[in-house]
């Protein structure tokens, strides 16, 4: 079941049309997230690693990531991040670490990575609304 991200009065209202891509190997988080934030007005991708993210982000040219710290395989997502910061092209992205087991002690390691925040799952919509209404 997906969380509904809150119904703000229009002062608050989170601006609309911000392209985000989602990396997260949970794939029932990445439905419920590209669900809401889809119905929010946002254009979402959500893939499941590292490789697909870097193919089609060079499409996708988001605004925002969402990229899971803890990602099984070949990749975790400080070593994604930092082979994004590492292309020019996505200067601008704002990428925002999640995470149910980085404790905030990481903070420091997350900031070297390139991560612009860290949220904890399960998600603080508040937080992630706040977030992507200052980009």
């Amino acid at each position: 079941m997906s969380r509904a991200l809150p119904n703000l009065p229009k002062e608050y209202a989170v601006p609309t049309g911000r392209r985000i891509l989602i990396i997260d190997d949970n794939e029932p988080l990445n439905r419920s997230l590209a669900e809401a934030l889809t119905d929010h007005g946002h254009e979402v991708l959500a893939v499941v690693d590292g490789e697909t993210a870097f193919v089609l982000a060079h499409d996708f040219n988001p605004h925002i990531m969402l990229l899971d710290l803890a990602m099984p395989g070949g990749m975790d997502g400080y070593e994604i991040c930092q082979r994004f910061r590492a292309l020019p092209k996505f200067d601008d992205t704002r990428i925002y670490a999640h995470s149910g087991t980085a404790a905030w002690t990481d903070q420091q390691r997350v900031a070297d990575s390139g991560f612009d925040f860290l949220l904890g799952k399960p998600m603080n919509w508040d937080l992630l609304i706040t977030l992507i209404s200052i980009h």
